[in-house]
C-alpha cells in the first residue's frame, strides 16, 4: 500500500518491468475504463527504482478469491452473491461496449471494497475484443493440461488462467468476449458454491449446475454461458439484465 494526494492506492508491481508493452496494456486499458463504478481505478503507472508499478485505487479487503476462501462464505446470503455476480457483469459490459475484453475473468482479478461490493480488476491480459471471430493461435508448446490453476500470459493471444478458461481457448482458439463469458459464469459457480469448479472436467459441470443454491433463472443464465459452443453463450448485458431482475426482487 501506497499514499497518493493523501489516498491510500495499491501497486502492482511487474515480474518483467522491461517489457512496456505489457506495463502500458494494463495501464491504458485502465485508464480507459476509469468512471465505471465496476472497474478499479487507474492512476497510470510509476517507477520505483528500475521497477514499474502500476497505480491503483486500494481494495481494503483483499480480492474475491481471498473471501470465498473463508468458512463464513457459504453463510453470506445468495442477495449478496447475485449483488457480486451483477458488479462483475457490469464491469465486463463496460468493457465489452467499450470493444475491449478481459481476458482472465477469474475471483483473483476482483476486489472487494468497502460494503463489500466488487469491481473488476486486473487487465493486463485486456485487448480490442474479438466477437465471435475464430482464429487458431500457437500456443508455445504449452500443456494446458498441467496445472489448471496456472495463470498464462504468453507472447500470443492464449492468456488467462486454466480452470476458469474457456474450452476453445485451451485448444489454442482465440479467445473473444464468449471466452469472457465463460470464465464469468466458472466464476459465479464459486461464488455460489464457495469453492473452485472442477478442474477440466467439463462434463462434470451438467450434474452440479442444478443443484447450485440459486435461483432457477441464475441457473439458467449459468447453463448458457458455459455452453462449449460459444456463440450460444449470453452476452455481458443479457447477464446484467438478469442479475438486475433477480437483485429486484430480492429487494437489493
Amino acid at each position: 500500500m501506497a499514499t497518493m494526494n493523501g489516498q491510500r492506492v495499491a501497486l502492482k508491481k511487474f515480474k518483467k518491468s522491461n517489457d512496456f508493452s505489457i506495463i502500458n496494456a494494463e495501464s491504458c486499458s485502465l485508464q480507459l475504463m476509469n468512471g465505471c463504478p465496476q472497474i478499479v481505478t487507474s492512476h497510470g503507472h510509476t517507477m520505483i527504482g528500475s521497477e514499474v508499478y502500476v497505480v491503483m485505487e486500494a481494495a481494503p479487503y483483499g480480492d474475491l478469491h481471498e473471501l470465498l476462501c473463508h468458512d463464513s462464505i457459504k453463510q453470506f446470503p445468495i442477495s449478496l452473491k447475485i449483488r457480486w455476480m451483477y458488479e462483475i457483469a457490469c464491469g465486463l459490459h463496460h468493457m465489452h461496449r467499450m470493444f475491449m475484453q478481459h481476458g482472465d475473468v477469474k475471483p483473483k482479478n476482483v476486489l472487494v471494497f468497502e460494503g463489500l461490493h466488487v469491481k473488476v480488476a486486473d487487465l493486463g491480459s485486456s485487448r480490442k475484443a474479438m466477437f465471435g471471430v475464430a482464429g487458431y493461435v500457437e500456443t508455445c508448446g504449452v500443456n494446458v493440461s498441467q496445472d489448471p490453476n496456472r495463470s498464462l500470459s504468453l507472447t500470443t493471444k492464449m492468456c488467462g488462467t486454466i480452470a476458469y478458461m474457456a474450452p476453445e481457448v485451451r485448444v489454442g482458439m482465440a479467445s473473444t468476449v464468449e471466452s469472457d463469458m465463460f470464465s464469468f459464469c466458472i466464476t459465479c459457480i464459486h461464488i455460489l458454491l464457495g469453492e473452485a469448479p472442477p478442474r477440466l472436467d467439463f462434463q462434470s459441470y451438467a450434474s452440479r449446475l442444478s443443484a447450485l443454491p440459486a435461483p432457477h433463472e441464475i441457473i439458467g443464465m449459468i447453463q448458457r454461458c458455459v455452453s462449449l459452443n460459444r456463440e450460444d453463450r449470453l452476452t455481458s448485458l443479457q447477464c446484467m439484465k438478469i442479475l438486475e431482475l433477480m437483485m429486484e426482487e430480492a429487494n437489493l
